[in-house]
């Protein structure tokens, strides 16, 4: 895996339309600036003096402009080159620097240090209703987001009918966008940027807006755009999307590209590391809302980081170092200390087919008896729906609530032909007799289901378009 610059200069090759050569946005935390000119100017003669600020709150505790602890690294050296007519994935978790990627790129912001250097006319689409004004009418935007790129009225006249039909909004064009709903403004944004012939076109979670229908109308807009020649750069958390339109993908981690390659081998590498500890350890909750969004518990996350490199996948089993088994209570009667998934056999493994049956293992430490124990685990897709929930109570008791104090295996088996081919992860909560969630881990374990083996398989992962799709038999009764 190689992250470094790959080339640096002007634009000799005419391939190379994006060039991103050692970015790094740095940001200062906290208020800049008390609001007035004598007040800087009093702050900031007392910190050339070594005095206090005069100016900062009474309980204020004592800070440097130049701390670590009052800097955030958005972004820090982050290189890479994108040709003519490729479609380049970005992915990474909330946080990772996505978002400012696409703005520096785009031109809304500057980089601290390095530059991007691009070749064509650039459209993007970055926000909700970015670009657009809310008293216009969504007819009056139209023409205004192409006078910002430069396109005469004339042009966009001859796309205007293509870009209404497009947005599906053809009934509301002369309303203000105001009135619109947050679709409606993803829509339409979409439309305009995606008809009006960029050379360039940036999109961040465009496919967060609209039905399923219209999802895939744009992912089929996209993948003509890049065939025409104009180069996609795509972000979003639907890596089902990410797969169909790019070829190549980079992953964020913090600020940093840990990753640059093909975007099967860079998803994989980055859902197994979900994996990774790291989930919100004895947090209360309700377990409706025990859902994926594996965003959480960067701490942990951290403190068990491990590399993946290109083409290899992350251990299929997770751990827990906040606390060893044997040590004093922390949290409640008891603790999940890690968990793993495998096949038939007990092999510990993240990549299973569809025709076989995958054990779930919890590892979990009774610290002490209590009859209101029991378990929850919940199967999320990589698109953050809750394809399937079981309690460990739902036919009997929990065995949970009788076991003595000690370190278990706590299984549960998920039969064969049941969920479609992808990539999924497993959750798993203790909660107590009232429903209240002691501990839950987003992330126990992650797994990708294949379909190679089954009559279905020969068809290339063939998608029902349906979360669950099971192999059901069917029977005909000739009546007459």
């Amino acid at each position: 895996m190689n992250t470094s610059c790959r080339a640096k200069g002007a634009l000799v090759n005419m391939s190379v339309v994006i060039r991103v050569e050692d970015v790094c946005k740095v940001y200062r935390l906290g208020v800049v600036g008390y609001g007035t000119l004598r007040q800087d100017l009093q702050s900031w003669w007392a910190r050339t003096r070594g005095g206090e600020d005069p100016n900062a709150p009474l309980d204020a505790p004592p800070k440097h402009a130049d701390s670590d602890a009052n800097i955030l690294h958005a972004l820090s050296n982050i290189c890479f080159d994108v040709s003519k007519g490729e479609s380049l994935g970005i992915i990474g978790r909330n946080g990772a620097g996505k978002s400012t990627l696409l703005q520096i790129i785009a031109g809304m912001t500057i980089p601290t240090s390095g530059r991007v250097k691009i070749r064509g006319k650039v459209a993007s689409l970055l926000s909700v209703g970015a670009g657009f004004h809310p008293d216009l009418t969504g007819r009056e935007n139209i023409y205004l987001k192409a006078a910002t790129l430069g396109m005469s009225r004339a042009e966009v006249s001859k796309k205007y009918e293509e870009i209404v039909e497009f947005s599906e909004i053809g009934r509301f064009i002369d309303t203000p966008m105001k009135r619109y709903s947050k679709g409606m403004n993803t829509r339409l944004g979409f439309a305009v940027a995606a008809h009006l012939e960029p050379e360039v076109l940036l999109v961040d979670e465009v496919l967060t807006g609209g039905d399923h229908k219209f999802r895939l109308k744009v992912i089929e807009r996209l993948k003509a755009l890049s065939a025409q020649g104009c180069t996609v750069l795509f972000v979003s958390h639907k890596l089902g999307a990410l797969r169909q339109l790019c070829s190549r993908a980079i992953r964020l981690d913090q600020g940093r590209m840990v990753e640059d390659g093909a975007t099967d081998t860079v998803i994989n590498n980055y859902f197994a590391a979900l994996a990774l500890p790291g989930s919100d350890l004895s947090e209360d909750g309700d377990p409706e809302d025990f859902r994926g969004a594996a965003g959480n518990g960067d701490d942990a996350y951290e403190r068990n980081k491990r590399t993946i490199t290109a083409g290899k996948a992350a251990s299929a089993e997770t751990t827990d170092d906040v606390r060893k088994p044997g040590e004093p209570e922390t949290n409640g009667p008891a603790r999940i200390l890690g968990g793993f998934a495998s096949d038939g056999q007990g092999n510990k493994k993240t990549t299973f087919s569809y025709a076989e049956d995958i054990t779930f293992t919890a590892v979990i430490e009774v610290q002490r008896r209590d009859l209101g124990l029991a378990s929850v685990l919940a199967v999320v897709d990589e698109n953050d729906n809750r394809v399937l929930a079981s309690y460990d109570n739902d036919l009997a008791d929990s065995q949970l609530a009788a076991a003595e104090p000690g370190i278990y295996n706590y299984r549960v088996t998920l039969g064969s032909r049941l969920l479609k081919p992808g990539l999924y992860q497993v959750n798993f909560a203790i909660r107590d007799g009232n429903s209240k969630i002691l501990q839950k881990r987003k992330a126990l374990c992650a797994f990708e289901l294949v379909d190679n083996e089954t009559r279905r398989g020969l068809q290339g992962n063939y998608d029902k378009g349906a979360i669950v799709a099971p192999e059901l038999h069917w029977e005909l009764d000739h009546r007459s």
